[in-house]
């Protein structure tokens, strides 16, 4: 069982996404916001960060590179949910550390199976 930081500005999202995750047997912390998220990151180690970056990807790019300022990509797996297809925003949240990148709506077995694979690995950079 691995213990996963959900990240989401909406909290309908974010009890969905959290509770997928812990159908399959995972621990589940879910910050009110990105403050709380970093501030949860330095009090309670983690396996893997989801982060939502709808709707603004501004915030969720500062909040990717600031967590990549201080955790490094085979130390803290995060991968990142969009709502937006451009080529441009995969790459970047790509570039800035994000070892995964997800376009809504994500299936819970797309999510799960993500979410084992990249806790059963070091290092993974991939986009689906």
């Amino acid at each position: 069982m691995a213990t996963i930081l959900v990240i989401d500005n909406h909290p309908v999202t974010q009890r969905l996404v959290s509770y997928q995750l812990y159908r399959y047997g995972h621990s589940v912390i879910t910050p009110r916001d990105n403050q709380g998220a970093m501030q949860r990151l330095s009090e309670q180690p983690v396996d893997l960060v989801i982060l939502d970056i709808s709707p603004s990807e501004a915030e969720g790019l500062a909040l990717l590179t600031q967590m990549r300022s201080v955790y490094a990509k085979d130390k803290l797996p995060i991968v990142v949910i969009a709502s937006l297809t451009q080529g441009r925003l995969r790459s970047d949240m790509l570039s800035a550390g994000a070892n995964a990148f997800l376009t809504k709506p994500t299936s819970s077995w797309q999510l799960s199976s993500l979410a084992h694979e990249l806790l059963d690995q070091e290092t993974s950079v991939q986009a689906y």
